[in-house]
């Protein structure tokens, strides 16, 4: 009887083994599947964007001419003292022109990104000089442009270039939802992990918990002339850079977006195996 039992038990637990490596099995086959699909997506979805930003060239250079020839146009009928009223047609369509343009030119960031070269850069001096570039668009608002910049906030390795742009199409969604006489601030600090983080504070109507988590989805704008494309190229540049943006938004109180990104240490280490805080208003 003993030996019955024994060969039952072993029995059992073969059919077990059994079962469980008959489930692990079926389970790897559908991850392989499943991976073909999304790999069989990604490059259908490689070509559409190939076409798509050759689409784009194509209309970018016909915009591009009539940009110039509405300018010249502007220029010469200005010079002849023609009507008013002519002239606001002829600067609206110059207008529209020109942002169509800027949303096929966001259209090619997004659908094409450029390789990223990276170096080894402060995020205060970054900032600074971004802030440098862009404070005259806040200035002809009267908007207050501020930044803050904690000690102790590490080095990072990033593309400056893509960085900047990232920063600017933040702050101008900062700007745009800012009213005269209101303020920015962009603080520069490090996060309890040791992390750079660059906080960009408006104090516009905020966003609402619904549309939260829809900024970042391509072409979704609430603004008139907006092009929805802003957030996502930053989104897409950040995290390609190892980080991340967090948003803490109030209504009626303003908003704040959070770019967080590794140190240089950090990020070295995975390719090879704070005290006090000085203002500067106005900088």
């Amino acid at each position: 009887r003993e030996a019955v039992l024994i060969l039952f038990l072993s029995g059992l637990v073969s059919l077990l083994l059994l079962a469980v490596a008959f489930l692990y099995v079926l389970r790897l086959l559908n991850r392989t599947r499943r991976l073909e699909r999304d790999a069989q997506q990604a490059e259908k979805l490689a070509y559409i964007g190939t076409l798509a930003s050759g689409l784009a060239h194509e209309i970018r250079n016909p915009l591009n001419a009539m940009n110039i020839n509405l300018q010249m146009l502007e220029e010469d009928l200005g010079e002849a003292g023609t009507d008013d009223e002519p002239m606001a047609i002829l600067r609206s369509s110059r207008d529209e022109v020109q942002r169509l343009e800027q949303l096929v030119k966001d259209f090619l960031a997004f659908a094409r990104p450029e390789t990223t070269r990276k170096v080894e850069v402060l995020p205060g001096d970054l900032v600074a000089d971004a802030i440098r570039f862009i404070r005259p668009q806040f200035e002809k608002a009267d908007v207050e442009l501020d930044l803050v910049r904690e000690a102790g906030a590490p080095a990072i390795s990033v593309d400056p270039g893509q960085l900047r742009q990232a920063l600017f199409n933040i702050l101008h969604n900062a700007l745009e939802v800012s009213s005269a006489g209101s303020r920015v601030q962009v603080r520069v600090a490090a996060t309890e992990k040791g992390e750079a983080r660059i906080d960009i504070t408006d104090r516009g109507p905020g966003i609402a918990p619904a549309q939260r988590a829809k900024i970042f989805e391509v072409f979704y704008s609430k603004k008139p002339a907006g092009t929805g494309l802003g957030l996502p190229i930053a989104l897409r540049v950040v995290e390609s850079h190892g980080g991340r943006i967090d948003v803490l938004s109030s209504l009626g109180r303003g908003s704040t977006f959070s770019i967080v990104l590794p140190s240089a240490l950090v990020d070295f280490f995975d390719e090879n195996g704070a005290t006090g805080a000085i203002e500067e208003p106005g900088s």
